[in-house]
């Protein structure tokens, strides 16, 4: 687990919307139920690593899980 400040200094996607919330958790399956939006890093078309976190707006103080990594 980290804090959303701890991922700022690099290039993740913010995903929040709806029908993007939906196909993250639908790749992702089970681990991805319980989030509300998610940042995304993405690297060769797909994603490299994948944190969820909840509620909509990514406060710096708030907790972000580690979901989906390639390393």
């Amino acid at each position: 687990m980290a804090q959303i400040k701890d991922l700022q200094d690099r290039d993740f996607v913010l995903i929040s919307d709806s029908q993007d919330v939906k196909y993250v958790k639908a790749k992702l399956g089970n681990k991805a139920k319980d989030f509300d939006a998610f940042l995304i890093l993405v690297g060769e078309g797909d994603f490299a690593e994948v944190y969820g976190f909840n509620g909509l707006i990514p406060y710096m103080s708030k907790e972000a899980t580690l979901l989906y990594t390639t390393q």
